[in-house]
């Protein structure tokens, strides 16, 4: 009788602590998940190398380039048409040959920082997310298909976008975000899913990027390698005067 009161007590006592933890807290085991908070924010620059597919597209080449603060350079080929953005401080130029832009042609400010946001790609969503004006609550343990997840809310105003970060509750990886955001005044979700998980250069990096909307997948990368703390001249980044030199 004694023995089961304590297994009882331990039982209790380790739901207490779940229930009871912070998302600071949280976020600190994330970070010591993926090999340290201080490692990975000394990370200089990302380079992403691997295939990527667009619905029922043809997969196709995919590389992208992010060097801190405010450098970075995508590339996407979907069949067999290669769309290229690039930004460089604060002004950016792209290729998308399917709105007609077939030749490098700058981009307005405001479209340079839309790109630039995809730094979170490999950032993650909680960077510097306490100077963005960002808040993160821990909403506790979901469980979805028998699998325990922390749930972390991430949002701004009640009537912005919200994303809802899932942690893998024993290894503290991102496994799942789904965010929902307003498209065209109707109010939409969407799930990115995070797998593939190996280490480089002593931190966890997803390899595998899922995104799904109303329960079909729209786009998948699969990175064959990732780069860590390659310097790039910004060269890299500027307008070329050429579609072929880009």
């Amino acid at each position: 009788m004694k023995k089961i009161s304590i297994l009882i007590s331990i039982l209790i006592f380790g739901m207490s602590s779940l229930s009871s933890q912070t998302a600071d807290e949280v976020i600190a085991l994330y970070y010591d998940a993926i090999g340290g908070k201080e490692k990975f924010e000394s990370i200089s620059s990302f380079h992403l190398i691997g295939g990527s597919r667009l619905t029922n597209n043809t997969p196709g080449e995919f590389q992208f380039i992010f060097v801190k603060p405010n450098k970075i350079k995508v590339k996407t080929v979907i069949d067999s048409v290669k769309i290229v953005q690039s930004v460089l401080g604060n002004k950016g130029w792209h290729v998308v040959p399917q709105t007609g832009i077939t030749e490098p042609t700058p981009m307005d400010e405001r479209s340079a920082e839309q790109v630039l946001g995809q730094k979170a790609l490999v950032l993650g969503p909680f960077d510097n997310y306490k100077e963005n004006g960002t808040k993160v609550d821990y909403e506790g343990l979901r469980t979805i298909e028998s699998t325990e997840y922390k749930m972390l809310k991430v949002w701004k105003t009640e009537a912005g976008p919200k994303s809802y970060i899932y942690l893998d509750k024993h290894s503290d990886l991102i496994k799942m975000i789904e965010t929902e955001t307003t498209a065209q005044g109707q109010r939409v979700t969407y799930q990115n899913y995070l797998s593939k998980y190996q280490e480089v250069d002593g931190i966890m990096m997803p390899f595998s990027f899922a995104t799904f909307f109303n329960g079909n997948e729209v786009t998948r990368l699969e990175l064959d390698e990732i780069i860590l703390n390659r310097k790039y001249n910004d060269s890299v980044f500027e307008i070329p005067e050429s579609a072929e030199n880009k």
